[in-house]
């Protein structure tokens, strides 16, 4: 009995520190263009990289530099091809980014910890 009490405890907390690596909402914010959820989801200043144009944003700045992004290449799709697991300070996600006017962008996203949720620190998006 204690160890099937410990097994579970164990994979429950194995598994409790991607739950805070917001993946999933990330995924859903770029397949319906919402800019304000993936600004919701950064910290209060995000570095953003559109082909190579690099900038500092505030919640508000960002959310309009996404928001005209998505406009200009509405959403098809977005898929990950890699998440990083946590690490004490971070973690960081690859994906592409598939827009209705064919055109694809690689997808780069850096997770800093702050408490036991993971912000996006920076995120960079390049036309394939």
């Amino acid at each position: 009995m204690n160890y099937l009490v410990y097994l579970l405890v164990t994979i429950t907390l194995s598994l409790s520190s991607t739950l805070f690596i917001p993946f999933s909402e990330i995924e859903t914010a770029f397949h319906s263009a919402d800019s304000a959820k993936i600004m919701e989801l950064s910290k209060s200043k995000l570095i953003i990289n559109l082909d190579g144009k690099e900038g500092v944003y505030s919640q508000s700045q960002g959310n309009q530099v996404l928001k005209t992004f998505f406009k200009t290449n509405p959403p098809k799709s977005f898929a990950y091809t890699f998440k990083g697991t946590e690490k004490k300070l971070g973690s960081y996600a690859l994906g592409i980014y598939s827009s209705t006017n064919s055109s694809s962008f690689k997808v780069s996203l850096k997770f800093l910890k702050e408490g036991d949720l993971y912000k996006i620190e920076s995120l960079t998006i390049n036309k394939e």
